[in-house]
């Protein structure tokens, strides 16, 4: 299994109604590097940038929490790299 289908299946889970395999797809997916993908899509602003009317949700996911809060995580870290590197 590739990379981007790792990520694929565990965003999947995370889609569940299942709290429990939501939460444990969660803890996994935070023990694993950021996903590339939408690390990607944060820092170009994909969707959101140049746009009269930008689709937020293609990068903070607000229809599922731990999607929400998976995105936001990563935003925080590359503020914090940012801030770590301005502090130099």
């Amino acid at each position: 299994m590739r990379m981007p289908e790792l990520y694929d299946l565990l965003f999947s889970l995370l889609d569940t109604d299942n709290n429990t395999t939501s939460s444990e797809a969660m803890k996994l997916l935070n023990r694993l590097p950021a996903s590339p993908e939408l690390v990607k899509k944060i820092l170009s602003l994909q969707g959101v940038k140049g746009i009269s009317n930008p689709d937020w949700n293609g990068i903070l996911c607000t229809d599922n929490s731990f999607k929400l809060l998976y995105s936001l995580t990563i935003v925080e870290y590359l503020m914090e790299d940012q801030e770590a590197d301005e502090n130099k």
